[in-house]
């Protein structure tokens, strides 16, 4: 999703886990490692990132990401350092409705 006026970008990852601490990515992702990477370009280029982590159960507590891929934690903590800023969020349901229920942690490194 792109926001002109604020030349913002935000990138939405889905959760889909059960556990309270849901570890992301769980696999090895080619095109994750790649968004990555052209979003730490349009950083260096002036714009803003956001990377929101939506976690479609209430059960999830906190987002854990997942060093054990190596390439995509060291891509996501030089786009952190280039001033892109990290959310998580739960949904529930409500009237056949997604409504936001909480925010929660993304734990890096």
């Amino acid at each position: 999703m792109y926001i002109e006026d604020t030349k913002t970008i935000i990138e939405i990852k889905s959760i889909l886990s059960f556990q309270k601490a849901a570890l992301f990515p769980t696999v090895y992702s080619e095109r994750g490692i790649k968004q990555l990477a052209q979003l730490s370009t349009l950083l260096d280029e002036g714009f803003k990132v956001c990377y929101l982590f939506v976690s479609f159960s209430h059960h999830v507590r906190e987002i854990q990401i997942n060093n054990g891929i190596e390439e995509y934690a060291r891509l996501l903590n030089v786009c952190l350092e280039k001033g892109m800023t990290v959310y998580g969020i739960t949904l529930k349901m409500k009237d056949g409705c997604p409504l936001i229920h909480s925010t929660i942690p993304v734990l890096v490194g």
